[in-house]
């Protein structure tokens, strides 16, 4: 399906943002693809966390 760039930004605003918020977590998706975003009339949600990854390990973040 394509998007007008204006809602097609605001998309990809709130992908990021929900990203953003799932990192900040220590949460990392590792499987998103466009069948992991789910649109409704209300939000933009991020969905299929089934592969998700700590992002920490031994209680050190992954980016030390």
């Amino acid at each position: 399906m394509r998007f007008p760039l204006d809602e097609a930004l605001t998309i990809a605003t709130a992908v990021l943002r929900g990203l953003a918020a799932a990192h900040s977590a220590g949460i990392i998706h590792r499987d998103l693809k466009p069948a992991n975003v789910f649109l409704t009339r209300e939000a933009i949600k991020l969905i299929d966390f089934g592969i998700a990854k700590s992002a920490t390990v031994s209680g050190r973040s992954r980016s030390s």
